[in-house]
């Protein structure tokens, strides 16, 4: 069984493709929107459009399918299960000889 940081790490990374989707769609967006001003009549510009629709839906799809997971797994977990809070390494006093 994996253990709850594990499970929350698995969880974000579905954000984080989500995320990457988005991001590339809206990139894609952009292209093909200029491809179709220059030339509408070339038929990539549709189909990179089509390919950009497609990217973005899945993008919003996996956003919401992480806040699902994390949902689920809050309600099971707790609300702070699984985050891990930062390691503090103890500070060295500065001026002191070391002899």
């Amino acid at each position: 069984m994996e253990s709850l940081i594990l499970q929350r790490m698995r969880i974000d990374r579905t954000r984080t493709w989500g995320r990457f989707l988005l991001i590339g769609g809206a990139f894609w967006l952009v292209l093909s929107v200029l491809l179709l001003a220059a030339d509408p009549s070339d038929i990539s510009g549709f189909a990179f459009l089509g390919l950009t629709i497609g990217w973005m839906a899945v993008g919003f799809r996996q956003l919401a399918k992480h806040r699902a997971a994390v949902a689920a797994f809050e309600t099971e977990h707790g609300a702070d299960a699984g985050t891990q809070q930062p390691v503090r390494m103890p500070s060295r006093v500065r001026g002191r000889s070391e002899s």
